[in-house]
């Protein structure tokens, strides 16, 4: 029973899957008792469009179109997995959101850039240049790389601070899922304040910056990105992968955090160009991440050592580390011990500032994801320091996180980095 509503479902849920209104979509919160309860969430995860996932006796939440919510709480209710409902609107959201977006002045200076505020693409691809005209100094140097051209034609743009030759290397990156505002945002707010930490003598930024060049790219995804926000002209807010065409005619993009090299296509993934977790036809598929990678890697070939891997995101509040793409039973990573011992310390440091909570896991303590960012940095990328980050908030907004929450976000999560670069450099 429960396969053949989720079926009806999922017919449904590809069809309105690029139109603009998420008008009566609902948000279901779902808490697995058990481990085979959670297995019964997790054949549904491919089908639907989980906004969160956690492990058996934490919520994990789900957006379901208005015409599939019958069907969805018979088969929750035919599988005796409690649920309730979270949001009861999801357009509702978005309108409050547009309408504050669409109601004030672009951003085309530094002056005018609001930390605080969602920005465009264009506002943050101009915020890149702009702060580096302004900031790049003798002291510390900062260089624009255009990375990668998106499958739409538009730059990925990276940002290169450095002291100087023969540094380790750290990488950093945001918005590989297109509907996670908050991940740029934070990305941005995270280069300013290391930047200003420095200026000012900070001993952990000084000495960072006197070990690692640090690469940036605070927008990955940036068609997606693009497709969710009220500029476009066919806009979907909850868009995830980003805009490229598939071998059907109905359904676009790839989830690129599906599609890295690694173990690429196994658990956590699909293979059907419909689904949220699409992989891809092969491994880097994605004209952007094929790009990206291939600079990273030709920076390692030219001899840059990476020692940290930082991929942000929203939303759970976990700090996550390898292995993902299995269950964490099953393969467990050498430096396991130190991965944890360092995001402990860092989510310790992220917990005191704002006091929000976050837990540390490896990804197959959570749920597989193959083909997954922090395995790529680990095993592909060869740094011992690979960290998927989950910020704000744990669901009470998901992905409609308000703009007055990004500036308390963007201080915890400094407060988690600092920590972080502050224990990587006591071993090197």
């Amino acid at each position: 029973m429960m396969k053949l509503l989720l079926g009806l479902a999922l017919m449904t849920l590809c069809a309105v899957a690029h139109g603009k209104s998420y008008e009566g979509y609902q948000v279901f919160t779902i808490t697995p008792k058990s481990k085979a309860q959670l297995e019964q969430m997790h054949e549904m995860m491919d089908q639907l469009d989980f906004w969160r996932t956690g492990p058996v006796g934490e919520p994990s939440q789900v957006m379901i179109p208005a015409t599939d919510v019958e069907y969805v709480k018979e088969a929750l209710e035919a599988a005796q997995l409690e649920f309730e409902v979270h949001i009861n609107n999801v357009q509702s959201l978005i309108d409050e959101e547009t309408k504050a977006i669409m109601s004030r002045e672009k951003a085309t200076t530094l002056a005018t850039f609001d930390y605080n505020k969602y920005h465009s693409y264009q506002e943050i691809m101009d915020w890149v240049t702009n702060f580096r005209k302004a900031e790049s100094s003798s002291a510390l140097f900062i260089q624009e790389i255009n990375v990668a051209t998106s499958y739409e034609g538009r730059q990925i743009k990276a940002l290169k601070l450095t002291t100087g030759s023969g540094r380790l290397g750290a990488y950093t990156q945001g918005g590989i899922h297109a509907r996670e505002w908050v991940s740029p945002a934070t990305v941005i707010n995270l280069l300013k304040k290391f930047v200003d930490a420095f200026k000012a003598g900070d001993s952990v930024a000084t000495n960072f910056f006197n070990k690692f060049d640090w690469y940036v790219i605070p927008s990955l995804n940036v068609d997606g990105y693009h497709h969710t926000r009220p500029e476009a002209s066919n806009t979907d807010r909850m868009w995830r992968k980003n805009r490229q065409p598939t071998y059907t005619s109905s359904c676009t993009g790839i989830d690129m955090n599906r599609n890295y090299g690694y173990k690429w296509g196994g658990d956590g993934s699909s293979g059907y160009p419909c689904y949220e977790t699409y992989a891809g036809e092969s491994a880097y598929d994605a004209v952007e991440l094929n790009q990206v990678t291939n600079w990273l890697l030709g920076l390692k070939n030219g001899g840059q050592q990476f020692k940290i891997h930082m991929d942000v995101h929203s939303y759970s509040q976990y700090w996550v580390y390898p292995y993902s793409y299995t269950y964490s039973s099953s393969a467990k990573v050498p430096d396991l011990a130190d991965l944890e011992r360092v995001a402990k310390a860092s989510v310790a440091k992220l917990t005191a500032v704002h006091g929000k909570s976050y837990q540390t896991m490896t990804s197959g303590d959570w749920y597989p994801a193959a083909g997954a960012s922090e395995d790529f940095g680990y095993k592909i990328l060869g740094a011992k320091y690979s960290y998927t980050v989950e910020m704000r908030d744990t669901g009470y907004y998901g992905f409609e996180l308000p703009e007055n929450q990004i500036q308390p976000c963007g201080e915890e999560t400094y407060a988690g980095f600092r920590e972080m670069f502050r224990q990587v450099l006591l071993e090197v």
